[in-house]
């Protein structure tokens, strides 16, 4: 298995664990939206190993978009703008005390969580299209 698998595997697991508790009631939505962005990074990561880009240590969104419009084009129905809002779950809303005031609500979560899967679906039709390209994957 190749690393940008490795790294496509483990944020495929991370989304999938933001869809299972989208409607536990017990999770803090703040945490929901932490796993999303774990889930993006890793995916975001995942474009720029497959295309030869070592990625930084960072769990800015941006950074990681900026980086990746070096190597390929970014569709606008993928929400790079509001996505990139998630990186604050990274940092700021992960501690408590130091969030914003506003609580992060059940549309919050969801709006993230769609435009999360969108993002995830251009991610793999990329990883994907490379098995035309002659690599096999296990993605």
């Amino acid at each position: 298995m190749e690393v940008y698998e490795k790294f496509y595997r483990r944020a495929d697991s991370m989304l999938n664990g933001a869809i299972g508790v989208k409607d536990n009631k017990s999770m803090l939505n703040e945490d929901k939206c932490y796993m999303l962005q774990q889930a993006l990074e890793k995916a975001l990561k995942a474009i720029l190993i497959y295309h030869g880009v070592n990625p930084p240590h960072t769990h800015n969104i941006e950074v990681l978009f900026n980086l990746i419009q070096q190597c390929e084009v970014i569709p606008q129905n993928v929400y790079r703008h509001e996505l990139n809002k998630l990186t604050d779950y990274s940092t700021q809303k992960r501690y408590p005390g130091e969030e914003d005031e506003d609580e992060t609500t059940d549309e919050d979560f969801l709006f993230f969580l769609q435009r999360t899967i969108v993002c995830f679906n251009w991610i793999k039709k990329i990883l994907i299209n490379q098995n035309e390209q002659g690599r096999t994957n296990q993605i």
